[in-house]
Parts: C-alpha cells; structure tokens; sequence
C-alpha cells in the first residue's frame, strides 16, 4: 500500500527543468535590452561577443549550482546552498528578498506588461485600473493551476515555453531569410556610448545578466525532479546553453535586419525587426509573442520560488502554515498563494514598489553569486568520496563566476548608488524579520 501511494506522487521530468531553465530565463529582456547593449558597443563583432561572455558567466553559475545540487538537493535549491555554506540567517534573506520583492515584484511587473501588451492587441479597449485588473486575474490562473500538481504546471510550462521557442525562431527566420539589412540612419553618424571595448561590454553585461536571470528556478524544484542530482545539472547546462544561442540567433536576426545603426537606435528590435518585412501586419506577431513571453515567465515564478519559502517554514525561519502540502495534490499550495496575493498587492500599488524591485533586485546577484563560490567551501571541507556531478576547470570556473557577479555588482553601483542605499535598507528589515521568526518559532 505504501508503495503505492508513492507512486501517486508527481515529479518534474529533466525535460521539464530544461523548459523551467528557457521559459525563466527568456522573459521581456531579450525583446527590450539589445539595444542598449547595441549602443554601449557600436560594433557588430563586439555585440555578439557580449552575449557569448554573458552566457559564459551564466553557465560557469550552472555547473556551481550542478554540483551542488548533486550534494544538496532539497526543495528551495540557492536557499539551501547557502544555508549550508553561510547559515539560516543569510539563506533567509534570500528567500525574504525572493518573496518580498525579487520574484513577487517580477510576477507583478511581467504580468501587468502581458495585459498592456494584450490590451494593445485588442485595440486599447481597456483603461489602466481595467489593465490591473487583468494582470491580476493571470496571476488568479496561474496560482490556481500550479495548486493543483507538479505535473500540470510543467504540461503547461512546456507548452508555454515551447511556443515561445516556435515564435523566436520564427522571428529568427525572419531577420535571417526574409529580410535585406535596413539601416534606419547612416551607421558612420553614430558612435558607441563607450569608445573602450572593455568598458563597453563591461557595461553591457548589466542588460545581458538580467536577460539570463532566472536559470537558478531550476534548483529551486529539486524535490519535486525525478532524480534531482543529475535531472537538476543537466536541466541547467542545457537550459543555459539553449537559450544562449537562441540570444544569439535573435541578436543577429535584428542586425540582419535593421543594420548595426538600426539596432542602436531601436526601443523596439523585434518590432522593428518583423516590421521592416511584414509592416504594421507585424505588430499582431511581435505583441502575441511578448505577450506569450511575459504570461510564460510569471506562470513559471509562481511554480519554482515557493518551494524556498517551504524551504524556510520547515526550517523554523518563516510562518509555519506555509511548510502544509496541499492534502491531496502534495503541493505548497500555501506557499504558492501567499506569493500570489503578495504579487497582486505589488501590483496594486505598483508606482510606489518600483523602484524598489528594481534596486533591491540587485541583491540577487549578491546571493547567487556567493552561493556559486560555496563550492570552494564544500570542496574544502566536505569528505565527499563520490559526487553525482563535479564540475570541470576546479578552482577556475567559481572564480570566473565569482570575479564576474562582483565586478557585475560593481559596475551596476557605478552607475548610481541608489542599489546599494536601498539594499542597505531592505537588509535591515531582513535582518530584524529573521530575529522575529526565530523568536515566534523557538519553542520549536
């Protein structure tokens, strides 16, 4: 009888973490950044050689994470990796920046992005409270889906994300066999933003590393993966490495297409791009393919990151109703909807929260990055005889990743020191809410 019972609990497939990796990753970013990056590097060479160090980096976090998802693979996966290299406190201002701002602010903007891009669609027949309201009723769906298995969501999320990948092709294809290169104005009158290559692609890896955040959800499923020390590593590597090249193939479908110039001067490349051969006909396909895009990315997020706020409840740092499954879907059911109702509160009062997801999603990187070179630490004083994944190149890829996060963080603060002033703030709060929750939870 036991036996099966186990059998009726879900699990997400190495497939399903792949999508988890491409649909999390490829969010609005590739449809809003490249021309930045365009302007900081003003040459075409150096463009794609961005995204190739971004996606380098990127992929130097996944093999971190891919060891230590073979040593490590509970539910929560970045949590856990550094609650067992730094401790509870600092695993909990993670998951307290996950939820408060990072993933909940991130539901709440790309869902309220996919209704104004849906209300475009439709011909702007809705006003902005109507807009809202939208947004909201997507993150209603996409809560009440991820509540009822494991096993659906990922249906959905590999439907979701597997579109996604048709329509980037499509628009690849575009630039690539249907276009002749179109340059808006002449590209001798336009010069880079940044005349040192170094500081150009520098700059760049700012735009770049938001494009690529989201690969480490993966680990954050780790209890729900069949077989998670080696579905979670292979769901990363090959997540990473597909959507690098998707980036790439975009980026080089909008210079086909709009030429160097074009690009530097487009807000809207994909737009721009499916417009300079179909025309306005385009707009249809460009809006349904954000649209798909953003509404993918949100239902993903409120899949993957409750599992760290389960994470912190069974560790006695959080509210202990959130740790209760879902009795007969075995899900977080609790962990999923508090997200959720917090999202739509962000999203309520959305002009005032801002600014603050946006700094404060700065200290993400700080975690990921410090989590990436917990490796070193595990390597040193964890007698593992045998690992499920060791990852190549040791001591040299954590500390390609590490020097890249902090050089990464670095250059984001030289351009203003409002992350670092509101980071300071937001941790501080973290920390008196860490001391408060030790205090509700310590007859524990």
């Amino acid at each position: 009888m036991k036996h099966s019972n186990d059998k009726k609990v879900d699990k997400i497939s190495t497939f399903g973490l792949i999508m988890v990796v491409v649909g999390a990753c490829i969010g609005s970013g590739i449809f809003l950044t490249p021309q930045s990056i365009a302007a900081f590097v003003g040459q075409e060479f150096l463009i794609m050689l961005a995204w190739v160090i971004g996606g380098i980096i990127v992929l130097t976090g996944a093999l971190c994470y891919s060891e230590l998802s073979g040593l490590f693979p509970g539910a929560g996966g970045v949590y856990v990796y550094l609650k067992e290299a730094f401790g509870k406190r600092m695993a909990f201002l993670y998951g307290w920046s996950v939820l408060t701002v990072i993933t909940s602010g991130s539901i709440a903007a790309i869902t309220l992005a996919c209704a104004t891009y849906t209300n475009q669609l439709l011909g702007n027949p809705m006003n902005s409270m109507a807009v809202i309201l939208l947004a909201a009723g997507f993150i209603v769906f996409n809560t009440f889906i991820h509540t009822l298995g494991i096993k659906i969501g990922e249906v959905f999320n590999n439907v979701l994300t597997g579109l996604k990948i048709i329509g980037l092709l499509a628009l690849i294809a575009i630039g690539v066999f249907f276009a002749n290169s179109i340059d808006i104005v002449d590209s001798n009158s336009l010069e880079p933003i940044y005349s040192s290559p170094i500081t150009a692609i520098g700059m760049a890896m700012i735009p770049i590393l938001w494009s690529f955040g989201g690969f480490q959800h993966a680990t954050f499923l780790a209890a729900d993966a069949i077989n998670p020390k080696k579905s979670v590593p292979i769901g990363m590597l090959a997540g990473v490495s597909l959507v690098t090249i998707i980036y790439l193939l975009v980026n080089y479908a909008y210079i086909s297409t709009l030429g160097l110039s074009g690009l530097m001067q487009s807000e809207k490349p994909a737009l721009d791009t499916v417009f300079a051969v179909f025309g306005n006909a385009g707009n249809i396909f460009v809006n349904s393919l954000i649209i798909l895009s953003t509404f993918g990315s949100a239902f993903l997020f409120t899949m993957s990151a409750p599992r760290i706020y389960f994470a912190m409840a069974k560790d006695d740092v959080f509210f202990s109703w959130m740790a209760k499954k879902h009795k007969k879907y075995n899900t977080p059911a609790n962990a999923i909807i508090s997200q959720s109702v917090w999202s739509i509160v962000l999203l309520l009062f959305w002009g005032t929260f801002e600014a603050l997801i946006n700094y404060v999603t700065f200290l993400e990187w700080i975690f990921l990055g410090a989590a990436g070179i917990a490796v070193v630490k595990f390597r040193s004083f964890l007698k593992v005889k045998t690992y499920v994944f060791k990852m190549p190149l040791y001591p040299i890829l954590p500390f390609i990743f590490g020097i890249s996060v902090l050089g990464f963080l670095l250059v984001t603060l030289a351009n203003g020191n409002e992350p670092a002033i509101y980071g300071t703030f937001f941790i501080f709060f973290g920390l008196v809410a860490y001391e408060v929750f030790k205090r509700l939870n310590r007859h524990k």
